[in-house]
């Protein structure tokens, strides 16, 4: 497969990049060479254990610079479908709660 024809590589977190105790080896290389060669970077989860600063200082720590913008949570799923509701709702989940807050939700 040619992957310069690609210009957006989204990869999961779970089981991909990491095992949530360490990343796996390889990422931080492919990461940066995908950069280097000018790719959009998009990393997912489905994980509500983190907001997406939190996820971005653990990712950090473990060598993979990213930004906010470029992870797209389960959290954040949620903040975009709210954004044009009703702005009360009940939140069970520490890290969903803070991400509405955050956008006023």
């Amino acid at each position: 497969m040619k992957l310069k024809k690609f210009k957006t590589f989204i990869f999961d977190l779970d089981g991909t990049i990491w095992d949530w105790e360490k990343i796996f080896p390889g990422v931080e290389e492919t990461i940066s060479e995908l950069r280097e060669k000018g790719k959009q970077i998009l990393f997912v989860t489905n994980n509500s254990l983190l907001t997406r600063r939190g996820l971005v200082k653990k990712l950090k720590r473990m060598g993979i610079e990213v930004k906010e913008n470029e992870l797209i949570t389960s959290c954040r799923v949620i903040c975009e479908y709210l954004k044009n509701k009703p702005k009360k709702v009940f939140v069970i989940g520490r890290a969903v709660e803070k991400e509405l807050r955050r956008e006023g939700i």
